[in-house]
């Protein structure tokens, strides 16, 4: 990233010949702008991103913005007020913007995963809780004694049947 500051009306037009590219904001040649005292070089390939504080998207707009910050140019071209202009290397934002993406990225679907996980382990303790014991064994029972049965009952005095209290 450069910052800069341009001060003079020549500066404008040396920065407008030198832009081109694709969006007409890159710089297709080394720039040199300011006077003796303020030199600034700006290398070829780096996109003009900013005047002031607006983000400009084409060279119309770039243009607009510089006449709003300027104010009054006296006789030998020198601007009222300095306008901020920002260089950027778009490949390395575009590099760096897509790799902060991607890890955006990858931590939602980390994020996800790990919800969808913790969900359906949810699910399996409610769906066990539901359920209940899954054991083949018999769990322990209360014995309840049987009614008495009738008198005239058969079954009373043969051994293999019970006929009433504890088993035996």
């Amino acid at each position: 990233t450069v910052c800069i500051r341009i001060k003079h009306k020549r500066d404008v037009d040396v920065l407008f010949d030198a832009l081109g590219g694709d969006d007409g904001l890159q710089l297709v040649k080394d720039l040199t702008l300011g006077d003796a005292e303020t030199m600034d070089l700006i290398d070829a390939q780096k996109s003009l991103a900013m005047v002031g504080d607006q983000v400009i998207s084409s060279g119309e707009e770039a243009r607009l913005e510089i006449r709003k910050q300027h104010g009054l140019i006296n006789d030998d071209g020198r601007f009222q007020k300095s306008v901020k202009l920002a260089f950027f290397n778009m490949s390395a934002v575009h590099d760096s913007v897509g790799n902060i993406a991607d890890s955006i990225k990858k931590g939602d679907e980390d994020k996800k995963k790990k919800a969808e996980d913790e969900e359906a382990r949810r699910q399996a303790e409610q769906d066990a809780k539901e359920v209940g014991q899954l054991s083949y064994y018999p769990t322990a029972r209360d014995w309840h004694v049987p009614e008495e049965v009738a008198a005239d009952d058969t079954r009373r005095g043969d051994a293999r049947f019970v006929a009433g209290g504890a088993p035996q």
